[in-house]
């Protein structure tokens, strides 16, 4: 979304004729970068003219030159020179009184800058223009006849270096108005109906720029099963994709010059292809690109995010981001920057050398990078062998963190790995897909929560995320909170003749499932413990969360959990009166799995009752798995990082 006016801006010059595609530009870049050549870079105009006989100059060059030759100050001293009995140096004033007037300290002599960078050869006018355009003027005898000769036409032979001068000049001054887009191109004023054509394929283009930001920026595809818009015309009834459609729409709303256009261009010069709406994405793209590229090197610090995906296609594609604070807005901001293909693998070598070479192309200094961010694959944070390791030993101060938000979600899946949490939450999420998957199911379901939920605003049970256990707790508390009419309406469908076999089996297999102590035990434990990483880990997904903040909240996560498991008792007894309640309202009564002299699938703790038999085999095994892990991966590092 950054580039949108410069997208238009830059295509406001885009095909000059109706029958080629072709770029044209009104002017270059009024700012453009600093020449890396020293003899431009020096702005000494005797290095210049040495330069000149190596190669010509580009126009980014000559109007640096003109803005940025080089300047003696006021207190610099010019050589002086004996001519006979008399010392003889350059004057500060002549600078000042004639107008195009460059010292070089390496000649130590006057140039002519104008006619330096836009004369003709200097045999095409007389011998005379040799000195102030390819030879300095270090004679300074008599120096200020020639140059009152030179620029400003006085004396009996200066018809020929001052036409000369005022040619040069007067093209000096019109490639200034053209560099700073104050006057068109010289190409285009001569001719009014080229800048009348060049305006109408303006007009043209805009809508089909406008089609194409709005696909990108709504995230619609662009393409149908025919694309190109000779075949609308043919078949007006298929799906010729988004952007044709777009198009259409357009003309159908009076936009008058699109349709013109359409049905005059030639079939070579529509610009609705394929080809060209690629051409307009990657330019679309790149302007968005230098805008946030733009920002990052105003941050001066940044740091890099990554990570592996397979697309469509199974070919490994690598997501890169960057983080940076917004100088404009002083707030952190982290921005996607391109998919890379990992052509040369994903090994930690080739990850490392695919993002170093792609901040190179951006021209970001790896010296400004202070941090990674990737997961905990080996390829990615190997110690020795991984991307970050290599990269770090190249850019010291590029610190790897894990990312904090999968580092909690490990802490979770660790401390879910009890049996008896496994068993519960494979239940709940057999019981969720089950009526997911039927609508009918899910009408008894909600006229059973109308019935005995009035006022309950959720009507469905919640799907456990596969990949993020955090995320879980929400499902956890929607099943606890429907588990009475849950449980009425498994023990009304497993004996109602509406339902198939198949569908009453199923649900006489969870009702009697539910109806567990154990389970409703363990459902109800876990959605306490999970209710502390919720919240953590909501934050910790924070787009301005910094490391600080990010550090202090699991803290905080970690000394609640720990209080929890010093006063266990306490904990404990509060979820299990819950459990006790809930499992009343259903007719289940508290009991214990029935426990013999030798266990093979389950513990066998030793209980006085069932409250401290739960406790023992659930809730105290729960706390210490998740504090344990998070002590471990939020640890040290961490604390060195911080």
């Amino acid at each position: 979304y950054y580039g949108y006016n410069a997208i238009i801006k830059n295509y406001n010059y885009y095909c000059t004729s109706d029958n080629s595609k072709q770029y044209r530009s009104a002017g270059v870049e009024s700012n453009p970068q600093q020449p890396v050549h020293p003899a431009v870079s020096s702005g000494d105009f005797g290095r210049i003219v040495e330069l000149k006989k190596e190669r010509a100059l580009v126009d980014q060059e000559k109007y640096y030159l003109l803005k940025n030759h080089f300047r003696p100050n006021s207190s610099y001293r010019f050589p002086s020179r004996v001519y006979g009995s008399r010392h003889r140096s350059f004057q500060h004033s002549w600078l000042t009184q004639f107008n195009g007037l460059v010292y070089s300290e390496i000649d130590q002599g006057g140039y002519c800058k104008y006619c330096v960078l836009f004369g003709r050869p200097p045999h095409s006018v007389s011998s005379l223009t040799g000195t102030l355009v390819t030879q300095p003027l270090k004679n300074l005898q008599k120096a200020s006849e020639k140059l009152r000769e030179h620029f400003l036409g006085l004396g009996s032979s200066a018809s020929g270096p001052r036409k000369y001068h005022l040619a040069a000049s007067e093209q000096a001054a019109n490639f200034i108005a053209t560099m700073e887009r104050k006057q068109l191109p010289v190409d285009q004023q001569l001719s009014s109906i080229m800048a009348k054509r060049v305006q109408e394929n303006r007009d043209k283009l805009k809508a089909i720029v406008h089609a194409v930001i709005l696909c990108g920026r709504q995230g619609i595809g662009l393409r149908g099963h025919r694309d190109d818009w000779k075949h609308f015309d043919d078949t007006p009834h298929a799906n010729h994709g988004n952007f044709v459609a777009l198009l259409h729409f357009a003309v159908e709303s009076g936009d008058r010059v699109l349709a013109d256009h359409l049905q005059s261009a030639g079939r070579n010069a529509l610009y609705t292809s394929k080809t060209i709406q690629n051409e307009l994405i990657e330019v679309c793209g790149g302007i968005i690109r230098n805008t946030i590229l733009k920002e990052v090197r105003a941050a001066n610090l940044f740091s890099i995010l990554a990570d592996e995906a397979t697309d469509a296609a199974k070919d490994e594609q690598l997501a890169i981001s960057l983080r940076f604070v917004n100088q404009s807005c002083q707030r952190i901001e982290e921005r996607f920057l391109a998919f890379s293909e990992c052509i040369s693998g994903v090994t930690g070598e080739a990850i490392a050398d695919q993002l170093l070479h792609h901040l190179r192309n951006w021209q970001l200094s790896g010296l400004q990078l202070c941090g990674q961010t990737y997961d905990g694959a080996g390829a990615m944070a190997g110690k020795t062998r991984g991307a970050a390791a290599r990269i770090t030993q190249q850019f010291p101060r590029a610190v790897y963190t894990h990312c904090a938000a999968h580092r909690l979600n490990l802490c979770v899946v660790k401390s879910c790995s009890i049996p008896e949490v496994q068993r519960a939450m494979d239940t709940a999420d057999s019981v969720s897909r089950f009526f997911s998957n039927s609508p009918k199911r899910q009408l008894l379901f909600e006229t059973w929560i109308a019935q005995l939920c009035e006022g309950e605003k959720r009507q469905k049970l919640k799907s456990l995320c596969k990949t993020r256990w955090v995320e879980r707790h929400e499902a956890f508390e929607v099943f606890i909170d429907l588990f009475v009419p849950l449980v009425c309406c498994l023990e009304e469908m497993k004996d109602s003749v509406e339902f198939n076999h198949s569908t009453r089996s199923d649900a006489q297999s969870f009702f009697f499932s539910l109806c567990r102590f154990s389970l409703i035990v363990t459902l109800a434990i876990v959605t306490e413990v999970l209710q502390y990483t919720k919240a953590l880990s909501i934050k910790l997904q924070g787009r301005y969360v910094d490391i600080v903040r990010a550090y202090r909240d699991v803290t905080l996560v970690k000394s609640t959990l720990k209080n929890a498991r010093e006063k266990v008792d306490t904990f404990h007894s509060r979820v299990y009166n819950k459990a006790k309640q809930i499992a009343a309202l259903v007719n289940v009564e508290e009991s214990t799995p029935r426990t013999t002299g030798r266990q093979c699938y389950r513990n066998n703790i030793p209980a006085g009752s069932p409250s401290q038999y739960y406790q023992r085999q659930v809730t105290i095994p729960m706390l210490d798995y998740l504090i344990s892990e998070m002590e471990s991966r939020f640890g040290s590092q961490t604390s060195a990082i911080l």
